[in-house]
């Protein structure tokens, strides 16, 4: 977050119309129109902030999956499930703050297991190849347009109050579905948790984004008049 507050205004605003679709109305002095709302990039704290944590945000989702994938993988095992296949450390997980470690021989089935769940962290890096990794960095890009092109959606259907509906029912899903994988009553890989965790914070984005920009656009009115 830190580092793309400290590029500049103009790679940043580049960035945003590319990946965004926001509009610079003005180049020079950076007004962008966000969905038919004109706003200053340089002038709005809270709007410029918006979009760069919306982009780190999904730059950091994407190179978590990434890493998930190629490096450090994080697996969830249920009672008779097959341990990884490498040397990985196992955890029986009843809750957040109640764990312990297990013995998981790779390939073997894990049996007499205490809790509704093991979680094992596996290093891969070693055993990946270099075509895995190729494919991977395609899906990463894939799961990048994905997102942006999701915030996009949501910020158009942000305009209209049944798309705000749509909006605050995918951010319950997401939240209710990340809550329920970290109190063990449901099983989610770790990609999906992340890409739930993304959605959910695209969602609570588009929200504040669309009480400020409703807010400015009143202030303009009300200005201009």
């Amino acid at each position: 977050m830190l580092i793309g507050l400290l590029l500049p205004n103009q790679l940043l605003a580049n960035f945003i119309e590319k990946l965004f679709g926001i509009i610079r109305s003005d180049k020079q002095q950076l007004m962008m129109d966000f969905y038919g709302i004109e706003i200053s990039f340089l002038a709005s704290r809270r709007f410029r902030v918006s979009l760069i944590f919306q982009l780190v945000a999904i730059v950091w989702i994407v190179s978590l999956v990434l890493i998930d994938v190629c490096i450090f993988q994080v697996m969830q095992l249920s009672e008779g499930g097959f341990c990884p296949q490498q040397r990985s450390d196992c955890f029986s997980f009843r809750n957040l703050q109640s764990n312990e470690r297990i013995d998981c021989e790779p390939g073997e089935k894990l049996m007499n297991l205490t809790s509704p769940k093991a979680v094992c962290f596996v290093w891969v890096y070693k055993e990946i190849t270099a075509i895995a990794i190729l494919n991977q960095i395609g899906i990463g890009c894939s799961v990048f347009s994905l997102m942006c092109y999701v915030f996009k959606l949501c910020c158009c259907w942000s305009r209209k109050w049944l798309g705000l509906v749509v909006i605050i029912l995918l951010a319950l899903g997401g939240i209710t579905i990340v809550i329920l994988t970290f109190t063990v009553t449901i099983y989610l890989s770790m990609t999906g948790l992340l890409l739930a965790i993304g959605l959910c914070a695209i969602c609570i984005n588009v929200l504040q984004l669309f009480q400020f920009a409703s807010h400015h656009q009143r202030k303009t009115q009300t200005a201009n008049n």
